[in-house]
């Protein structure tokens, strides 16, 4: 069983990485109002999660995820060609797939 101590150390680490990385990515000039940490998930996951999220936010808002599957490049894609959400940006940088959705009604 781990120490409570060190399960709070991890968790702030976790933390001070995650708005470090929301602090560069708010740099590139680009907002948002909102954002999805799907690193780690495979495939159907990070597109289901997205959709779940999409449904969870106003009108307007825009979604920031970050993702390792590199299946959620075309997955993503192919949903917001069906919908009438926009995809503001998209990138990559080594493992991390970056995507900016606005939402629309």
């Amino acid at each position: 069983m781990q120490s409570p101590v060190i399960r709070d150390d991890l968790f702030y680490v976790c933390f001070v990485f995650s708005v470090l990385a929301l602090l560069r990515d708010s740099q590139m000039g680009i907002s948002f109002d909102e954002y999805l940490d799907l690193e780690g998930l495979d495939c159907p996951m990070p597109l289901l999660k997205m959709k779940q999220q999409l449904k969870n936010i106003d009108s307007g808002m825009v979604l920031y995820i970050t993702t390792t599957d590199s299946g959620s490049v075309r997955d993503f894609a192919a949903y917001i060609a069906q919908t009438s959400h926009i995809l503001i940006k998209q990138k990559s940088d080594q493992q991390r797939f970056h995507f900016w959705i606005k939402k629309q009604a």
